[in-house]
């Protein structure tokens, strides 16, 4: 703090409105997990049965509606359980929809005619990792990382900690909606066993990497922290990104020998455990911000100059509505009074008497 700053200019509110978490939020990501692993579950069990047949119309819609669903899942159950501030979830529907707006009109075409990585990604494990550190989560988390910086990180909406991450959360899965509905459209699968598990990964992975590229945005926009720390949440998230969908490969890669349902559920219980560890995050800052707010009051209140009418108010509110009576005032230091023992001050009574008795027998 500079010298000429002072405690009096800090609000103790604000910085508990800082703090202030969003249940709903956490709730929503449990609830649309939990939904989309019973339907992964459900499709490994039924898939093959009830695979879909008909016109190519009809099998891309449904490739169509299960790329869409789990995003629109999460907003749906939290703008149910956040009713009372229905602005945030327009909010969220709002980044979801320009963020994968933003990659069909920017990431993809990189991707695609600049960086041609599906002319090359194929050759082997080692190029889809390289093009997965290098370029293709780069390019996405930075996305992400613009939509929020230019679209809620300046405005008065991102006014809480948690915002950071349920901002993410939204931008990341609107990249996840429109990569599944680019897969739906190259792809002639109608596997619906298959079409749930690519989907709910898919959902699963960018929704945390989302969390984590908010989170640090969040901390970098309410603590000012330096610009290495952001860059270096950055780099984490990319790095995150890298090893993650190469773990859905490799789950991939060895569905010919464990089923399809074991990688499904070890990609529903990273992003859990990541998201826990994430709101434990959140919660240790909140409470940082909610100690930082009590140590301002105590600070605000030994700069507040004394008050008169303060004192006075105080001395009226006594149980007994009793004012004090001031103490007689002290003579001065230099005026000394000794007090003689009682013979000296018998004597001394009986001479001044005696004095007094001599002094009318003279007048008269």
């Amino acid at each position: 703090m500079s010298p000429n700053a002072s405690f009096i200019d800090i609000q103790p509110n604000d910085l508990r409105r800082t703090a202030q978490d969003r249940r709903s939020f956490w709730y929503s990501l449990l609830l649309a997990g939990l939904v989309i692993l019973g339907l992964g579950v459900f499709g490994h069990q039924y898939g093959a049965q009830i695979a879909v047949s008909g016109p190519t119309e009809l099998q891309m819609a449904w490739r169509f509606f299960l790329a869409l669903a789990p995003s629109l899942l999460w907003i749906g159950l939290f703008a149910l359980l956040e009713r009372e501030e229905g602005d945030v979830s327009r909010v969220l529907l709002l980044l979801w929809f320009v963020t994968a707006a933003m990659y069909l009109a920017t990431v993809h075409p990189l991707l695609t005619y600049v960086f041609q990585v599906d002319a090359w990604v194929r050759v082997g494990w080692w190029a889809a990792i390289a093009a997965d550190f290098l370029i293709i989560g780069p390019l996405e988390m930075l996305l992400v990382y613009a939509v929020l910086r230019f679209g809620v990180y300046p405005s008065s909406v991102f006014r809480r900690q948690v915002d950071g991450p349920m901002f993410g959360v939204a931008a990341a899965l609107g990249i996840a909606a429109v990569v599944g509905l680019l897969n739906a459209r190259s792809t002639n699968i109608s596997n619906v066993e298959w079409e749930f598990m690519a989907s709910g990964q898919r959902a699963m992975a960018y929704a945390t990497l989302g969390g984590w590229m908010g989170y640090y945005l969040g901390q970098s926009r309410f603590k000012r922290t330096p610009n290495i720390y952001l860059a270096s949440g950055f780099f984490l998230v990319v790095l995150f990104h890298t090893l993650l969908f190469a773990l859905i490969q490799g789950i991939q890669a060895l569905s010919l020998f464990l089923p399809r349902i074991g990688g499904f559920v070890v990609i529903a219980l990273f992003a859990w455990v990541s998201f826990l560890l994430l709101a434990r995050y959140v919660r240790k800052s909140n409470r940082n911000f909610l100690r930082m707010a009590a140590r301002v009051e105590l600070e605000q209140e030994r700069e507040r100059p004394k008050s008169l009418l303060g004192d006075v108010m105080r001395m009226a509110e006594t149980p007994e509505m009793a004012v004090e009576t001031p103490a007689p005032p002290q003579p001065p230091a230099s005026f000394s009074i000794s007090i003689p023992d009682d013979e000296d001050e018998l004597q001394s009574l009986k001479r001044s008497w005696e004095a007094l008795i001599a002094e009318q027998e003279d007048e008269r």
